[in-house]
């Protein structure tokens, strides 16, 4: 089932770094597409959206899970002046706009440095997207053509998500593929920011967001779903630094969700429709135990995760294991302690990647590989754990899988019946079948047990 998100501002951003590591632990189907519509495509945030926690890396062979496609929510370009001031968006529009622009915005407004958000301003949002008359909604609407479902995500709260939003929509195509994300007010104003941002301007742009939204937004889309704290707050966000430009919180968890839903349940009788999701204070963790894709919840993905973690460290993390593979391939070696399944592996890949004679160079590149996905696994593991105030027990979760490591790998690369690809490119591709036999096996083994 192909589709395609629509990521609008800081906050569709983060639901769709979300939705990276989800569809990277297997939790998604692997066919989601991203358009992102943005101005800063050099935040912090976006870097690391763009880079996947910085685990794209062209060297090894290691490819982004939806590989995203930026694309600013204005025409910059022939834009003259002193910098990317909204004003100076606004002059390149025909006719005299200076009475205009004095007129409707004020000057702290109108100088506003929009090269990089609109800062909770929502107004300078909707304005640029409008004047510019782009071809964002026509080139979007071309690729959604193609997609069975598509989902637009983003904030109430800011000002790229709230001005963009309602305006991108209008301009959709066939209603009947297209849902809605929408986050209310999940944090608190961020600090440090290039303008002050208050609370009440959060507040104010969400209300005023939600208006636009039952009047101009819900009945241009199939579904929604409006995501916010529940009444008590318990769990809402103080305001903090983010890191690497990114704020984890439960509500881009949620925001996968809606999506996940949208593609299973609603596919006849939702039309125009919202949905919201309530909190159990008894089970604050559900989202855990729900089922997720090949109706497998998330917590067991997460399990398989953290055994492909510890399994790969055989290789990643032991010094003497690494050299034992290593002198496995000369003639007097002892082979009993090496999988054969590795073995046969490294055999063919490296021969037919002209490596022979460089067989260690090619186990180096593989383990390197190997930990490449460990440490990419564990970014992902990590973050689901920060969605939640205190963390995840992992103690009542883990199942145990009897064996040594090595017995362990040699079972289950010897259980596999995936045949390796038959062309690899580079020792990541190597390292991708090797890990994903893991993760399929002991995802065999914890879903019957």
């Amino acid at each position: 089932m192909s589709q395609l998100l629509i990521a609008v501002g800081g906050s569709g951003q983060h639901s769709a770094l979300a939705i990276a590591r989800l569809m990277y632990l297997g939790a998604l189907p692997p066919d989601i597409d991203c358009h992102v519509i943005d101005a800063d495509t050099e935040s912090p945030l976006s870097e690391t959206l763009q880079s996947f926690d910085g685990y794209v890396d062209q060297k090894l062979g290691a490819r982004h899970p939806m590989a995203p496609h930026f694309l600013p929510p204005f025409d910059s370009t022939g834009v003259g002046g002193d910098g990317l001031k909204f004003r100076n968006l606004l002059d390149e529009q025909p006719g005299d706009t200076a009475h205009l622009i004095n007129a409707l915005f004020t000057q702290e407004d109108a100088d506003q440095d929009v090269a990089h958000g609109f800062f909770a301003r929502p107004t300078l949002g909707a304005s640029a997207f409008a004047a510019q008359q782009n071809h964002i909604a026509e080139e979007i609407n071309a690729v959604a053509n193609n997609k069975q479902r598509v989902m637009v995500c983003g904030s109430f709260i800011g000002g790229t998500g709230a001005g963009v939003i309602p305006s991108f929509v209008q301009r959709l195509g066939d209603a009947q593929r297209w849902f809605g994300a929408f986050h209310l007010g999940w944090l608190n104003p961020p600090i440090n920011q290039a303008a002050a941002i208050s609370k009440a301007d959060m507040d104010s742009n969400m209300r005023h967001g939600l208006d636009y939204f039952y009047r101009t937004v819900r009945p241009h889309l199939k579904a929604s779903a409006l995501l916010g704290p529940p009444l008590n707050a318990q769990g809402f966000l103080e305001a903090r630094t983010p890191v690497q430009g990114e704020v984890s919180s439960i509500y881009h968890l949620l925001a996968a969700r809606a999506l996940f839903q949208f593609a299973t349940d609603m596919t006849t009788n939702f039309q125009s429709n919202v949905i919201a999701y309530s909190h159990d204070n008894a089970q604050p963790r559900s989202l855990l135990e729900m089922k997720w894709h090949e109706n497998i919840s998330l917590i067991k993905r997460l399990t398989v995760a953290r055994h492909t973690i510890q399994l790969l460290s055989f290789y990643t993390e032991d010094e003497t294991q690494q050299k034992n593979l290593k002198s496995s391939f000369s003639i007097w070696s002892n082979k009993s302690d090496i999988p054969p399944y590795l073995y046969d592996c490294i055999i063919m890949y490296s021969n037919a990647g002209g490596m022979k004679k460089k067989r260690n160079e090619f186990i180096d590149l593989l383990i390197l590989s190997l930990k490449h996905r460990q440490e990419a696994l564990n970014r992902c593991i990590n973050w689901v754990n920060q969605c939640y105030d205190n963390g995840i027990t992992w103690s009542q979760y883990d199942s145990d899988i009897s064996g040594s490591h090595l017995d362990q790998l040699k079972l289950i690369w010897k259980l596999s019946s995936t045949k390796p690809p038959n062309q690899v490119k580079n020792p990541q591709d190597l390292a991708n079948h090797l890990a994903d036999v893991l993760i399929n096996i002991i995802t065999e083994h914890l879903t019957r047990n």
